[in-house]
């Protein structure tokens, strides 16, 4: 596993500071509005680098992801609603159990296995 560190100045949105983390782009003023309606990134990123290299893409957490990525570059993912800001474990229990049934199970058949955990970012909104 990697650890990144990542200052974000605010605006800070979910979906600006995803597409700047996987694509490498600076995150505009324009993105936080389209935060609440998010759409496919257009950019080169990772997650397209990994596809096209045959690598597959799993994705726990945060339900956002999806709607910035085609499908058919995520291999397996569960996820949940993100916009439920008063629940600051459901989903990190989830991601939690996840990430038990994958390492478990000693599956090497992925390139890379997001997990976005919601609790210290709703905790933060609340």
């Amino acid at each position: 596993s990697k650890l990144f560190k990542f200052i974000a100045d605010p605006p800070t949105t979910t979906m600006q500071r995803i597409k700047a983390m996987m694509s490498g782009t600076l995150p505009t003023f324009i993105d936080a509005g389209a935060n609440f309606n998010s759409y496919l990134i257009d950019d080169d990123n990772l997650i397209r680098q990994l596809y096209l290299n045959n690598k597959s893409v799993i994705i726990f957490g945060d339900d956002t992801w999806l709607s910035l990525f085609p499908s058919e570059q995520i291999s397996e993912q569960v996820t949940f609603p993100s916009f439920n800001i008063k629940d600051l474990d459901s989903n990190d229990i989830e991601v939690d159990k996840e990430f038990k049934r994958i390492f478990k199970s000693n599956r090497k058949d992925w390139g890379l296995i997001i997990g976005h955990y919601l609790g210290l970012d709703h905790c933060g909104h609340t």
